[in-house]
């Protein structure tokens, strides 16, 4: 079943990139928000430093407790984006933190960003069905 989702996120996205009359959202997972990060006081080399961070394969976020994994907020990377960018820094390092777990949900050896049908009433990927829909949909007018 993976590779059936895998597939039809790479048909969409082809799809998309060679005829951009679909109306696929395609959403880079594993990117940060440049607009979103520079609005918030962020310089583009911080942007920078900080997407290659996420796409770092060895970069681990994470905190085991037991048999769960949670978030470490006390990572001394997000301590020092928090102390950089004061009373920003928490949005900031939330912003981070979503875009490596996107990131992590469809490749989790991280390295490169992954392109994806996106839905964006729900936030999520879109499924194969959703993808043939919207295609179908484009195709009808």
């Amino acid at each position: 079943q993976q590779q059936m989702l895998v597939a039809a996120r790479e048909a969409a996205v082809a799809a998309v990139e060679e005829n951009p009359r679909i109306p696929i959202p395609i959403k880079l997972m594993g990117s940060l928000d440049h607009t979103k990060l520079c609005s918030l006081g962020v310089s583009m080399e911080d942007v920078s430093k900080y997407e290659a961070t996420i796409q770092d394969g060895s970069f681990n976020m994470w905190l085991t407790k037991g048999d769960s994994q949670e978030v470490n907020w006390k990572h001394p990377f997000f301590v020092a984006v928090r102390k950089k960018y004061k009373a920003k820094g928490r949005l900031i390092v939330e912003h981070i933190v979503q875009a490596k777990k996107d990131l992590e949900a469809v490749n989790p050896s991280g390295g490169y960003v992954v392109k994806v049908p996106w839905n964006e009433g729900e936030q999520r990927e879109m499924t194969p069905a959703e993808i043939i829909s919207q295609m179908a949909r484009a195709f009808r007018k």
